[in-house]
């Protein structure tokens, strides 16, 4: 009797292991989100423009924007590090994994952003 509630026991705790979590989830529009993270190829420039000028688009309905520029180059084109509206993040800044591990980097990475848009 007891090997068969200690059996019974084992397997209620295994099912609230396993059971699926269940998390408040909700589609954010765009207009909804507040605070949006962009991730932009700095080796394009041209796709790099079009992504600053929807940057400023969505600074203008005032939200809060970050932008990374991610790049492979060691040394970047010297538009980009004129540039003080954005994160610019090297080789040097990224690991294997493309985990930070600058500051710069760091900063993107606690970013917490309602949109990610890459």
């Amino acid at each position: 009797m007891l090997k068969n509630w200690r059996t019974q026991q084992c397997c209620k705790r295994l099912n609230k292991l396993t059971a699926p979590k269940r998390t408040a989830r909700r589609v954010l529009a765009l207009e909804e989100a507040v605070r949006i993270l962009l991730l932009v190829d700095a080796t394009n420039l041209a796709r790099f423009e079009q992504v600053m000028r929807y940057a400023q688009e969505l600074k203008q309905q005032h939200k809060h924007v970050l932008v990374c520029a991610l790049t492979h180059d060691k040394k970047p084109a010297e538009s980009l590090l004129l540039r003080q509206d954005l994160i610019l993040i090297g080789p040097e800044g990224i690991d294997w994994f493309y985990r930070p591990k600058s500051y710069p980097g760091e900063v993107a990475w606690n970013f917490q952003a309602d949109y990610l848009i890459d």
